[in-house]
C-alpha cells in the first residue's frame, strides 16, 4: 500500500518537476538576443570551419547559465553583484556593465579554444577580480576595467598574457589594497 502511494507521489514530483523547468530550446529573456550571438558566429569563417553553429550557442548558454562542470553561469554572477550595490545608480551602471562584459566575453570564448581571444583563464581571472571588488567595495571601479580589457583584447590592443590577477588588484598583502589603473 505505502509502495504505491510512494510510487504516486515520486510519479507526480518528477512529472511537476518536468512541467517547471525551461526547455533547452528557450531563450533566456535576460541573455542578449540569440540573433546577436548567431551574427557573431557567422562573422568569423574560420571558426564557422571548425565548429558548428549549434555547439556555439551550446558554449554561450553554458556561459550563461553554467554546466555540469562550473554550475555558476554568468547570469548568476550579475545577480550576486547587483545585491551587493546598495545604491540604485551604481546598480544601474553595474547592471549595464555586467550586460556588455557577458555579451563580448561570451561570444569570443564560445569560440574553438584554437583560435578565440579570450579564453577560460581570462574568464576565471575575471570573476575573481569580481569577487574581490565585492569584497572590497570597488565593483564599478573593477567592472569598468575588465569591460575595457575586453574591448583591448577584440582589437588586439593588450595581449592575452597581459590578462593577470595583479592587473586588478594588488596580490601581495602589505601593499594597498586598491585597484590598479
Amino acid at each position: 500500500m505505502y509502495s504505491k502511494i510512494f510510487l504516486i507521489i515520486s510519479t507526480l514530483v518528477v512529472l511537476a518537476a518536468c512541467s517547471t523547468t525551461p526547455k533547452k530550446t528557450e531563450w533566456p529573456v535576460d541573455m542578449p538576443p540569440l540573433s546577436y550571438f548567431k551574427d557573431y558566429y557567422r562573422k568569423d569563417p574560420v571558426h564557422m570551419a571548425i565548429s558548428t553553429e549549434k555547439q556555439y550557442i551550446k558554449w554561450i548558454r553554458n556561459f550563461y547559465l553554467g554546466s555540469f562542470y562550473y554550475r555558476k553561469g554568468w547570469l548568476d554572477v550579475t545577480e550576486e553583484m547587483l545585491g551587493t550595490l546598495p545604491a540604485p545608480k551604481d546598480k544601474e551602471i553595474a547592471d549595464d556593465l555586467l550586460f556588455l562584459i557577458g555579451k563580448k566575453a561570451s561570444s569570443e570564448w564560445a569560440k574553438d579554444s584554437r583560435h578565440r581571444l579570450i579564453n577560460l583563464r581570462h574568464v576565471m581571472i575575471w570573476g575573481n577580480a569580481i569577487n574581490e571588488s565585492i569584497v572590497r567595495e570597488k565593483q564599478i571601479i573593477a567592472l569598468n576595467k575588465i569591460h575595457n580589457d575586453i574591448d583591448a583584447l577584440l582589437v588586439k590592443a593588450l595581449k592575452a598574457s597581459d590578462i593577470k590577477a595583479e592587473r586588478y588588484f594588488v596580490v601581495d598583502e602589505e601593499e594597498d589594497d586598491e585597484l590598479f589603473f
